[in-house]
């Protein structure tokens, strides 16, 4: 007889607690929630402005990465091996959908369309129906993430995939704030290098202003260019607004055109470290930034 009653009676508990772990961790990796025990969660973003609001949204729960440098944004952001490995070992990714990052959405929907989130989804599932989501003659402005609003929703939307209590990373409060603050200077004009702004001014009820480029950095038809220059000599602009990404050509040769000044604003948050206050910290810079064009 190979294991005799004593040795049966032995061996139970030992084979109970060797069941119950193997369940804890199949739960861990199957379910929605994370056990501290077995670390953070890993979650992997496509651009640095993702990261921001994921990091605040869990804070240490999680480890976050960004696959996009962000000193060379890019729509067509070619992945390496160590980013599709990246990918396929995360937690959690992050998007922004639509074609905004196609490369990476056609990796992530082969090999982790279950763990996906994606920006636009997540606004649109939110009930926002504006033409900057659904512009049929100039496509979606994939920018969301300069609108607290759908930062929050973006931020729920990780916190309950993941099992955690939802709440705001800015608060209603704070928004109504920096919109008081801006509002001195909200119908002011002013020139961006490309068509970035468009939900941070509808967020905080400014200006929708004027782009040098398209939303995808594309430059626009010289028609666009001669009635760009033409508008705006009429004294509606106060600045140029530059992107560090970019190289400001374009924005020098209309500054010069136009005697206006050149303001440097980031939409990337390049500068700002990955923190739980983070993304709230990011919003007042571009705010702070946004105000520098009207002094």
């Amino acid at each position: 007889m190979l294991f005799s009653n004593k040795n049966v009676v032995l061996l139970l508990p030992a084979i109970l607690i060797n069941f119950m772990l193997c369940s804890v961790s199949l739960g861990n990796h199957q379910g929605n929630t994370t056990n501290m025990q077995y670390g953070p969660l890993q979650v992997v973003t496509s651009i640095k402005p993702l990261a921001l609001i994921a990091k605040a949204a869990l804070g240490v729960s999680a480890n976050v990465v960004y696959l996009q440098p962000v000193n060379k944004p890019s729509h067509s952001f070619n992945l390496s091996l160590s980013d599709i490995d990246r990918l396929d070992q995360a937690d959690l990714i992050i998007l922004v959908g639509d074609d905004f990052e196609p490369n990476i959405i056609k990796v992530a929907q082969k090999i982790a369309s279950h763990k996906t989130l994606k920006l636009l989804d997540v606004v649109r599932k939110a009930g926002s129906k504006h033409p900057l989501l659904d512009d049929q003659q100039f496509g979606v402005d994939p920018h969301m993430w300069l609108n607290p609003t759908h930062a929050n929703s973006l931020a729920h939307a990780i916190q309950d995939s993941v099992g955690f209590a939802t709440q705001d990373i800015i608060s209603q409060a704070d928004i109504k704030k920096l919109v008081k603050e801006l509002k001195s200077v909200s119908q002011h004009g002013f020139i961006s290098h490309h068509d970035v702004l468009g939900h941070f001014t509808e967020a905080f009820q400014l200006s929708t202003g004027n782009s040098i480029r398209d939303g995808a950095g594309n430059q626009k038809g010289v028609k666009s260019q001669y009635k760009l220059r033409k508008d705006m000599s009429k004294g509606q602009a106060y600045c140029v607004f530059v992107e560090p990404q970019y190289a400001d050509k374009d924005a020098a040769v209309m500054a010069k055109a136009l005697n206006l000044p050149i303001v440097i604003l980031d939409p990337l948050g390049a500068a700002q470290p990955l923190s739980k206050s983070g993304y709230r910290q990011f919003i007042d810079t571009l705010v702070m930034q946004f105000k520098a064009c009207f002094v």
